[in-house]
């Protein structure tokens, strides 16, 4: 049980991101996921990515809020690959 209690619109946000998450047969992405809140109008521009979405979504999922947890989307992240001195 989490003890993170979003506002109502932070939770409406949330909760519809769920739902697109479920819609699909494979893992999404975040950006994925805030493009598709972005074409419902959840958000008013691409800035809101870092600013709002990304701060929010990483709250729900660390805090277990809901059905969210760390391991619901997929990891974007670009790993560096760095090799030692003999290439």
């Amino acid at each position: 049980m989490s003890n993170y209690n979003p506002r109502p619109d932070q939770a409406g946000i949330l909760d519809k991101a769920y739902e697109l998450v479920r819609s699909v047969l494979y893992q999404v992405t975040a950006r994925w996921l805030f493009y598709r809140l972005l074409q419902e109008a959840f958000f008013k521009d691409k800035d809101a990515y870092k600013t709002k979405f990304l701060p929010l979504l990483s709250k729900a999922r660390k805090s277990f809020y809901k059905q969210w947890n760390p391991g619901t989307l997929a990891d974007d992240t670009r790993v560096s690959v760095i090799r030692g001195p003999d290439g």
